[in-house]
């Protein structure tokens, strides 16, 4: 039986590695996104994406492994670049790869050998000018510059990451000012993948404060860090802020779309504080000026008026003397008549006083005789009606026990009475009683 022949792994694997080096496959320059980049180790492992232009679907990938020291060169170049960016995530890139075989785990492999600087950044640009044309044909790009900041801005937004040096230089600057700033502050991310998020998180929140601006600021950086204030979703939130917007970001020279469409960019986070400090100084100078010239109005006018009205008063003063004149004659007129009146009132009253103090003196007497005789005659009256005086004239007066009147009803025959005379009295017995026939006729008849 003949032997079969065999190989061992690495024999095999080698002579693989020989064959694709035989092929002498280039490196190659390959243009697309970075969809993933994970640092491990030694390696970094990355995929560079063909995307289609609605940003959604995969055309096709191809996975790249990188030793770490060399993805770090080539991310120094990218630093370094006119226009520098990161290699991360999102980032369009042009890259040198090279295909090969590790023999050792028979493993096929793309690394990146080198990067293009310069497509980026015309990549970069090519996106920011998309952007603005978006902007500027939904009319957006000039919403800011249409607003107007108020003359003394008091009530301010603040979006930064709390805690960091542009916080600290923007609140000193403004509490250095003098003036009685309120700072409505809200927390962001100012750099990083999450930088879009917390600032339009923060943008939203400020939105419904009622600040008379906003300030988004953040201390200084590597150039690269002005990508994160390219997004389109963060100039969006910039435009359609209902106040003005100022971005304080560190930059002197090299602006990005945040900067491009805020209402007013500024170098640094002091630099925004300073802004409004000025605005704050010039409308308070300009209401000094004001005062004054409100004072020198005044003056004049008071100077005026105070003319007008001593003229005035010298008219008042003039009629009002006349008129004392006239009404003086006028007051002497009536006070002549009511002397008159009062004499001619006070004589008749006075004559009328003699006439019923007379008439009074006269009648009174009169009077005085007239009850006079009338007492005298009712006095005659209860004299002769005195029952003495009836005794004296021969009659009796009976009387019961007790000494009372005896009434004809209550007698009857042997009962006991006393005879009252004028000179006496007799004590006597009833024998009979006997009715008066006119008397009991008159009773009948009633």
């Amino acid at each position: 039986m003949e032997e079969v022949k065999s190989y061992t792994v690495s024999v095999y694997n080698d002579a693989l590695r020989r064959k694709f080096d035989e092929m002498g496959i280039p490196p190659v320059w390959v243009r697309g996104t970075l969809t993933d980049v994970k640092h491990s180790g030694r390696m970094v492992y990355a995929t560079l994406a063909e995307i289609r232009e609605n940003g959604t679907e995969t055309v096709a990938s191809l996975p790249l492994a990188v030793f770490a020291e060399k993805f770090k060169s080539l991310e120094n170049k990218a630093a370094a670049a006119p226009v520098p960016f990161r290699l991360e995530k999102d980032v369009k890139v042009c890259l040198l790869v090279k295909a090969e075989f590790w023999a050792k785990s028979a493993r096929f492999n793309v690394t990146a050998l080198d990067v293009d600087a310069s497509f980026t950044a015309g990549e970069m640009q090519r996106v920011r000018l998309e952007i603005l044309r978006r902007l500027e044909s939904e009319g957006l790009l000039r919403a800011q510059r249409e607003l107007e900041l108020p003359a003394a801005p008091l009530r301010i937004g603040l979006v930064t990451s709390f805690g960091s040096a542009a916080e600290h230089d923007f609140r000193t600057r403004l509490a250095d000012s003098g003036f009685a700033v309120e700072i409505v502050a809200a927390d962001a991310r100012m750099q990083g993948a999450e930088t879009a998020r917390t600032v339009l998180a923060a943008f939203d929140r400020l939105a419904s404060e009622d600040v008379d601006c906003l300030c988004l600021v953040r201390g200084g950086g590597s150039r690269e860090d002005l990508v994160w204030f390219d997004d389109e979703k963060i100039c969006r939130a910039i435009c359609a802020f209902p106040a003005p917007v100022l971005t304080g970001i560190g930059h002197e020279i090299d602006h990005s779309l945040a900067d491009e469409v805020a209402w007013r960019n500024c170098i640094t986070p002091t630099a925004c504080a300073d802004l409004i400090a000025k605005r704050l100084r010039d409308a308070r100078e300009g209401l000094d000026g004001l005062g004054d010239d409100l004072e020198r109005i005044v003056r004049r006018r008071c100077d005026g008026e105070g003319a007008r009205l001593l003229a005035l008063g010298k008219e008042i003063s003039f009629a009002a003397g006349s008129r004392f004149v006239r009404e003086r004659g006028r007051v002497g007129q009536i006070v002549l008549a009511l002397r008159h009146r009062a004499d001619a009132a006070f004589a008749r009253a006075s004559e009328r006083l003699r006439v019923d103090a007379h008439g009074l003196a006269m009648g009174s007497r009169k009077i005085l005789d007239a009850q006079a005789a009338l007492t005298e005659a009712r006095e005659s009256q209860i004299r002769l009606a005195d029952p003495r005086r009836v005794l004296e004239r021969g009659f009796a007066l009976p009387l019961d026990a007790s000494g009372r009147v005896v009434r004809f009803r209550t007698l009857s025959a042997g009962s006991e009475i006393r005879l009252k005379f004028a000179e006496g009295s007799a004590d006597a017995t009833v024998a009979s009683v006997r009715p008066d026939e006119q008397a009991k006729q008159g009773e009948d008849d009633g």
